[in-house]
């Protein structure tokens, strides 16, 4: 959604669950099986790395074909720092502490080889490319997942934290938190 909104695109937020949920997965042919989604037309895409890397490339937000999967592997390791968290704080009190104290910080090791010395974006491009904004959304959701415990460990990333902070003072990303106040979402979007 932040970058539909970075691009200047209309889109309509369907928020899915339950029963609604499980109706538009039967009703599509697409190989979809959890959420979030995006439908563009007859298209309909799952997994939000896949649906960014889409959308990056329609809207101009994509790197050049020398960087393609350099970009492509910070993006994967965006996800599985995601999804670890994820893990770890729906897994109680051990798996979380497990996370913050073991894995979190080899993460934003990893993470912040990839932002690069020269620009202030990802891989070193003076613009964002579809895997800033897949850094934010997930700092911003382990965050919300750990909050001070998850800050101060970060804190210690100054490239990341300029990274953060370079991506919230993008017009788009500013307009999408004008519309969106829930910290995490999840459900489907449509694109116009």
């Amino acid at each position: 959604m932040m970058i539909l909104e970075e691009a200047k695109q209309p889109w309509k937020w369907d928020k899915q669950t339950g029963a609604t949920w499980t109706e538009f997965k039967n009703k599509t042919a697409s190989p979809v099986f959890a959420l979030p989604t995006i439908t563009m037309g007859n298209t309909v895409l799952s997994q939000t790395t896949a649906i960014c890397a889409k959308l990056g490339k329609d809207f101009g937000l994509y790197p050049e074909a020398k960087d393609e999967f350099t970009v492509w592997s910070v993006a994967l390791n965006i996800a599985d720092l995601w999804a670890e968290a994820y893990k770890g704080r729906k897994g109680g009190a051990e798996a979380s502490k497990s996370f913050l104290d073991g894995r979190l910080k080899p993460w934003l090791q990893v993470l912040a080889k990839g932002v690069g010395s020269e620009g202030q974006f990802s891989c070193g491009y003076k613009d964002p490319t579809y895997v800033d904004f897949l850094f934010l959304n997930a700092i911003r959701t382990v965050e919300f997942m750990f909050g001070k415990a998850f800050t101060d460990v970060f804190a210690e990333f100054k490239g990341l934290v300029k990274l953060r902070e370079a991506m919230e003072q993008r017009e788009g990303v500013k307009s999408y938190y004008k519309k969106v106040t829930d910290p995490v979402l999840y459900g489907g979007v449509k694109a116009a």
